[in-house]
């Protein structure tokens, strides 16, 4: 309830107060109304504490709106959304599709699906952002080679978050550079589009679309 409608209640009051009598010879019938006025010696007396009701009853209504304002205010206070983040936590490529389709195997027809050309042993790789901004690429259970290392810090992350976009340099010397723009975050999901190759005439055409998992 708004104080708008809590006047527009006020103003209704006067209309209310003329019909209060009748309102009660209808809530106590007329057999027990007719007692209430014959009980009642001195007319005067009745119309002096009718007066003195009337003055209460604004109060009274005042008193009861504003206390639902108050319930209303409790009610509908919406709770401050979760901040969502991608730091610390495990994701897995789920799927990775080029925007626009290449011939990747030269066979005369052209596809999206860039997971075809991962083997075996990298499909169970993922990454972690983390918070002292090291981004760190796992091997998982399946190493390619014995000489893998199991983690590897291969670059440094910062994160636009107004432009929604994830700044990456390489370690050590920080010359690689890579922007992955966030499209889609989620508790579970991380949806990017980034350059497969380096940025450097033609390749930088290249777009893909890379989803991960939480795992």
């Amino acid at each position: 309830m708004t104080f708008k409608s809590i006047k527009h209640s006020m103003r209704h009051l006067a209309r209310f107060i003329p019909c209060l009598s009748r309102l009660m010879h209808n809530a106590c019938g007329k057999g027990h109304y007719d007692m209430l006025i014959l009980a009642q010696p001195n007319a005067n007396l009745l119309a002096m504490k009718m007066k003195h009701y009337a003055h209460i009853i604004p109060f009274f209504l005042l008193a009861i709106a504003t206390a639902a304002c108050n319930d209303d205010d409790k009610k509908h206070v919406s709770p401050e959304p979760v901040k969502v983040t991608f730091t610390e936590k495990k994701w897995k490529t789920q799927a990775w599709d080029l925007v626009k389709p290449l011939d990747l195997d030269e066979d005369g027809d052209k596809e999206t699906d860039l997971m075809q050309l991962l083997i075996e042993c990298d499909l169970d790789d993922f990454i972690v952002f983390q918070k002292d901004g090291k981004f760190i690429t796992d091997t998982g259970n399946k190493q390619c080679n014995a000489t893998d290392e199991q983690e590897s810090h291969s670059a440094n992350w910062t994160y636009d978050e107004a432009a929604k976009i994830i700044k990456m340099k390489s370690v050590p010397s920080g010359l690689e550079k890579e922007d992955w723009e966030v499209l889609e975050l989620t508790e579970t999901t991380l949806k990017v589009r980034f350059n497969v190759l380096p940025e450097d005439g033609e390749s930088s055409a290249i777009k893909s679309v890379m989803t991960l998992k939480k795992i």
